[in-house]
């Protein structure tokens, strides 16, 4: 990096790290911190991990898209101007965290235009040292996406023997208008890992955003995601499921900001939860009131496969304007003994029967990933928790 923005980024996080140090714990009245204790994300004794310049990338190279070290690119006037500006020292205390204390993490940039067919994956921790038991890690990623591209992004933690006791992580993308793209996160945890994972997008017109959140690991994750609808025609689809044992607790937050007239907003989320395990959804709609003909819709569906299994849902809509269409569902339930029994006797045993039960009640969300390689990849990733749990 050169002096300039050696000088620039040293600034944000003294900045970030005296936010940090003065913001109180959020208190848990707040909407946001219902369902988790903020204080089991404190890093408390941890120590920083050597997070290096960014992650690990499998995608091969090929024209019109860019995987960098984002320090290197901070000198970059379009890079730059968008830094830190949707998750930084002012947006919360935790986002501040990782902006102190993070490495200056990853740049995925998609030219103009451009349609990798591939998606890039981004595997936290395969350039990180010391990230293990005893540390706090803060990955940062900056995705800029051109007008008219299209791509898939995948993001894996918990890979490649990386699992610090704790992460905070941030991802800020931005979408030109016209641009398409599909962004999957994978949470693999080991089993005693905290994390915040933060998400933040910007929608310009006719912009399109799939955001897939897959849920299978960690002790206690809290998911804050968020999308800003700031083109007129934008449309953002939610997708996630999750599947819970033993006593994980996974709390999720979405909140699709409707700031355009004339877009749109899908939410469809799942969770499976067996044995102890806790499972937390609060959807957040908001429709301003210059956004008329504007249509949101949200659905949160639980399947309980134990009695000491939880779930909560609170799907919410505020509706500022008229002329909008507008819906929300929630239903928390056990599996029903009728088709338990019925795939008992054609020769499952209980076990193979409750995974087979599990895989239908989450197949509709893979049904709506787009891509058959990002598909079968995430079902995969869920085929092999099911059979550790």
């Amino acid at each position: 990096m050169t002096a300039t923005v050696d000088t620039f980024l040293s600034g944000r996080r003294r900045a970030a790290l005296e936010a940090f140090a003065a913001a109180p714990l959020p208190p848990r009245a707040q909407h946001l911190w219902r369902y988790t204790d903020p204080a089991r994300l404190m890093p408390g004794d941890l120590r920083p991990s050597d997070g290096g310049e960014g992650v690990g990338g499998t995608a091969p190279a090929r024209a019109g898209v860019r995987v960098a070290a984002l320090g290197a690119a901070l000198g970059e006037p379009g890079v730059r101007e968008r830094f830190a500006t949707l998750s930084n020292e002012g947006t919360g205390k935790f986002e501040a965290l990782n902006l102190a204390h993070g490495s200056a993490g990853t740049l995925v940039e998609i030219a103009r235009g451009a349609r990798p067919s591939d998606p890039i994956v981004l595997a936290h921790g395969e350039r990180c040292d010391g990230g293990g038991p005893g540390t706090f890690a803060c990955p940062r990623v900056l995705v800029l996406v051109g007008e008219g591209a299209e791509a898939s992004i995948v993001e894996e933690f918990g890979g490649n023997g990386w699992s610090p006791s704790l992460v905070h992580a941030v991802t800020e993308v931005f979408l030109a208008p016209g641009a398409r793209l599909v962004h999957a996160v994978i949470n693999a945890f080991g089993d005693r890992v905290r994390a915040h994972l933060v998400q933040r997008a910007r929608l310009d017109r006719g912009a399109t955003f799939t955001s897939v959140s897959v849920g299978l690991g960690g002790e206690t994750v809290k998911l804050d995601a968020s999308a800003i609808l700031a083109g007129e025609h934008a449309r953002s689809e939610v997708l996630g499921l999750s599947f819970g044992t033993g006593r994980q607790h996974m709390d999720s937050h979405f909140f699709q900001d409707h700031a355009a007239p004339r877009t749109a907003s899908d939410l469809l989320v799942k969770s499976a939860l067996a044995d102890r395990a806790r499972a937390s959804y609060t959807g957040q709609l908001r429709i301003a009131a210059d956004a008329p003909g504007s249509e949101a819709h949200q659905e949160n569906r639980n399947l309980l496969l134990s009695e000491h299994s939880r779930a909560d849902s609170i799907p919410e809509l505020e509706i500022l304007t008229h002329e909008v269409q507008c819906s929300h569902a929630a239903a928390t339930g056990p599996v029903d003994p009728a088709m338990l029994f019925y795939l008992r006797t054609r020769g499952l045993d209980e076990r193979r029967a409750l995974h087979a039960i599990v895989e239908g009640f989450l197949e509709p969300v893979f049904a709506r990933v787009p891509g058959e390689a990002l598909q079968a990849s995430l079902r995969e990733a869920a085929a092999r928790r099911l059979g550790e749990g």
